[in-house]
């Protein structure tokens, strides 16, 4: 999962990896209809250096939601 893409508001600072790994809901469903969609979620908090426009680069704690269950709705 890209960091930005999570995190917005985020845009003027650079992350440190840039992209984490996290389980995510995805895929195909049997009616085009349906969605796969999360239905269980937690909150993983992963650390991550974040460079800021002054080249200050201190690591950071953020959390990220993480898909535990999965279900076509």
């Amino acid at each position: 999962v890209d960091v930005i893409t999570e995190f917005p508001n985020e845009v003027e600072y650079i992350f440190r990896p840039s992209c984490v790994s996290l389980r995510r809901c995805g895929g195909c469903c049997g009616d085009e209809g349906l969605r796969c969609v999360p239905v269980e979620t937690s909150v993983v908090t992963m650390q991550l250096l974040k460079i800021k426009p002054n080249g200050e680069a201190p690591y950071v704690e953020m959390a990220f939601t993480q898909h535990k269950e999965c279900e076509c709705r």
